[in-house]
């Protein structure tokens, strides 16, 4: 019940949409209460999570015995649960369904609820390593069951917010896994090593099991069941790469830590895993975990994570993705691409997350000069199997995600959507050195020696040139002055925060970077292109468009 409050009353259900598959998996069997029309005030939220705050601490410090007797209870249901499932391949007819009551992963969610957001009341936990709440913790993360590390990973993101508070769990994380690497082998508990041996675990077995096969195949950890299917372990892989995601996201000394990892190339492991069959969430939280890793990025990092990406989504990688029933075209590649595209474009959730994704890896590289002309990715990228850059990846977002699937209903997935493809519009218009660009355009001006593209191949690739082409495709169009007509009753009810009006900003944003760049891209960027005889093999901007002038008096 308390558990249902909780999720009933988020501020920012769009924000923690990830959770949602664990909590699902929870409340299955409860019942599902009413939610008002309109959303909890700011103050009843914080008040609220506050006093569940409060009955967890007490809950925590005064009834330890309680809490161990649903551990040790649900433990004993799982081996059940787990014998049962072994039992289905030779049937017992004296054995019925097992159902494992999961209070404990309960509890753990509701204090994943009460904290998030709250970096001061979560330094409670990381403050006193004497105290209740770390040996909770310690406790909690010993002979996890694959619901209860679900739950567990919940409740260390929403405690581990802040540059401090990450840290901390960072080190839980890599003492936990020492201790479970020395003579307490027998109590393995949550840890760096566990986390990432199990991902590339479900990677390998999931790839080498034919398409047909359901996924999820992880051991219980006390018990060492062979082969063993448990439903739950895609939400547990989901609930890893979110606490992966989280701390790479909060603190930069974590990401780069995850990056140099001597014994596991995550990147390589969450690609090979994402041309498999598995679950959209998970598939949508790999390209989260990415999006996170690649935050202030490096040249080399870019780099490498685009040859990876573009290999993974073309096949030309380690696992070429399966065909689909696709019109014969020019190369196996390409119609992987298509196949991937396609896959990506099944669920909202996917589509979200590889925009975001993408709108991550056009932006600059952290160490890249204004001084010169760089891509965010390598010159060659893609020249294998068709015109080397990235305009299979912009045609993906602004022509499917944006023109197309973000106008197939009026909800928040489509407002959020349309948010994030716009966010990437702007990320390649402003990445973009319109400045150094208009000086070298100069007859007078010759390139410079240290320059790591040419001129003509920077604009030729770098993305504002087919972004700003897709600016001015009529059903681009359409969607973005849509954006921008929203209801005015709508509006002045929602919050300043909400995706309504952030999409309605940027629309407005977009609309300015246009009329600051079109003469840029009408008077340089196009004729260039153009004449160099390199220009894409498939026109979409509306030739009878002289200037978006011209768009803001048809629409």
């Amino acid at each position: 019940f308390i558990l249902s409050i909780c999720a009933g009353v988020g501020l920012d259900g769009w924000k923690n949409a990830e959770r949602n598959e664990l909590v699902t998996l929870l409340l299955k069997d409860a019942a599902r209460l009413t939610l008002e029309p309109d959303a909890p005030s700011p103050y009843f939220h914080s008040l609220l999570m506050e006093s569940i705050e409060g009955f967890t601490e007490s809950l925590i410090a005064n009834m330890p015995d309680a809490i161990r007797m649903l551990k040790s209870e649900e433990d004993t249901q799982r081996l059940d649960q787990i014998t049962a499932l072994r039992d289905s391949v030779s049937p017992n007819l004296h054995r019925g369904p097992v159902e494992v009551r999961m209070h404990l992963e309960c509890l753990l969610t509701i204090i994943a609820f009460s904290f998030d957001g709250r970096n001061d009341a979560a330094q409670e936990f990381w403050l006193d390593p004497d105290g209740n709440l770390y040996g909770f913790l310690q406790w909690v993360s010993k002979r996890q069951t694959v619901p209860r590390a679900s739950a567990f990973c919940e409740m260390l993101c929403s405690i581990s917010g802040g540059e401090e508070n990450s840290a901390a769990a960072h080190k839980f994380l890599i003492d936990e896994d020492s201790l479970s690497s020395a003579k307490f082998r027998r109590s393995a508990s949550m840890n760096w090593t566990q986390m990432f041996a199990e991902i590339q675990l479900y990677a390998v077995r999931i790839t080498e099991r034919p398409s047909t096969t359901q996924s999820s195949t992880l051991r219980l950890r006390k018990l060492e069941v062979p082969d063993i299917e448990e439903p739950e372990s895609p939400i547990m892989l989901t609930s890893y790469l979110r606490l992966i995601s989280h701390l790479s996201r909060e603190n930069s000394k974590i990401r780069e830590w995850i990056l140099q990892h001597q014994t596991t190339n995550l990147i390589s492991v969450l690609l090979t895993l994402c041309g498999a069959s598995i679950p959209q969430h998970l598939r949508a939280a790999i390209f989260v975990t990415l999006r996170c890793l690649m935050i202030d990025r490096t040249s080399a990092h870019s780099n490498e994570m685009w040859t990876s990406l573009d290999n993974c989504i073309s096949g030309s990688g380690s696992l070429p993705l399966a065909l689909s029933r696709l019109p014969p075209l020019s190369s196996p590649q390409v119609r992987n691409e298509r196949h991937a595209f396609q896959r990506i474009t099944e669920s909202f959730d996917q589509m979200n997350a590889f925009v975001e994704m993408l709108n991550q890896l056009v932006g600059p590289v952290s160490d890249s000069l204004d001084s010169q002309l760089t891509l965010p990715f390598p010159e060659s990228l893609g020249s294998t199997y068709r015109m080397p850059g990235i305009e299979p990846y912009v045609d993906y977002v602004m022509g499917q995600a944006f023109a197309n699937r973000s106008v197939m209903a009026e909800d928040k997935e489509s407002h959020l959507l349309q948010w994030n493809c716009m966010n990437f519009a702007a990320t390649a218009l402003e990445s973009f050195n319109e400045n150094l660009v208009s000086i070298v355009s100069q007859p007078s001006i010759s390139a410079q020696p240290n320059w790591k593209v040419t001129f003509s191949t920077y604009l030729r690739l770098h993305p504002f040139s087919r972004v700003m082409e897709w600016l001015f495709n009529e059903d681009v169009l359409r969607v973005l002055f849509s954006c921008s007509h929203r209801d005015a009753d709508g509006v002045s009810k929602a919050s300043s925060d909400s995706i309504l009006i952030s999409s309605l900003v940027r629309s407005i944003d977009i609309m300015n970077l246009i009329l600051d760049h079109q003469p840029t891209y009408f008077n340089i960027v196009r004729p260039i292109i153009k004449s160099s005889g390199q220009d894409s093999s498939f026109n979409i901007a509306n030739s009878t468009l002289a200037s978006f002038e011209d768009c803001v008096i048809d629409n």
